[in-house]
C-alpha cells in the first residue's frame, strides 16, 4: 500500500511538470527530504521544468515543515529496500459489561460482570511506529494532497 501512495504522489509531479512545461518528462518524482538543504539539492534531480508555485507547494509537504506523515510515507515505502525490523506485538483488546440485578430483595443488589478478552496483533517497525494505524494517516493526508491539486488540472 505504501508503494502505491508514494506512486500517487510521483504521477502528481509527473502530471505538474506536464503543465509547467508542455511536455512529458523523464526522472520525475516527489522528493521526500527532512532538511531544506536536502531538498534543494535534489530540485533540480527531480523538479527541474516545476514552475517555483509547484515547487514551492511540494516543499510545504515535506517533513521539515512539520508533515510526519511523509517521513512514515518514505519509510514504509522503502522497508523492502533495507533490513528494517517488523515486529509483530500481542496485545489484548478487553472490554466488558456490568448489569445490576434487584430480583429477591429490593435491598440487595447483585452484579454480574461479564469480561470480554481478544487477542490482538500490533504490527510495528522496530522503533515502534504502528504500520496499520500510520498507514491510515499516510492515505488520508495522500488523498487530502491530490484534492489540493484538482484545480491544476
Amino acid at each position: 500500500m505504501s508503494n502505491s501512495l508514494r506512486s500517487a504522489l510521483n504521477y502528481l509531479t509527473a502530471r505538474l511538470f506536464e503543465l509547467d512545461a508542455g511536455t512529458k518528462g523523464t526522472h520525475v518524482q516527489f522528493p521526500i527530504e527532512s532538511t531544506p538543504h536536502k531538498f534543494k539539492r535534489q530540485r533540480d534531480r527531480y523538479l527541474r521544468g516545476i514552475s517555483e508555485v509547484h515547487v514551492a507547494a511540494i516543499e510545504r509537504l515535506q517533513p521539515y515543515n512539520g508533515n510526519e506523515w511523509a517521513t512514515n510515507l518514505q519509510r514504509l515505502s522503502n522497508l523492502h529496500k533495507h533490513d528494517d525490523l517488523v515486529i509483530v506485538a500481542h496485545d489484548y483488546l478487553l472490554g466488558g459489561n456490568r448489569t445490576v440485578s434487584k430480583k429477591k430483595n429490593p435491598n440487595v443488589q447483585r452484579f454480574t460482570m461479564r469480561m470480554n478478552i481478544k487477542p490482538a496483533l500490533r504490527i510495528a517497525l522496530g522503533d515502534g511506529l504502528p504500520v496499520v494505524e500510520a498507514l491510515e494517516v499516510i492515505q488520508g493526508q495522500v488523498a487530502q494532497t491530490l484534492d489540493a491539486f484538482k484545480l491544476e488540472f
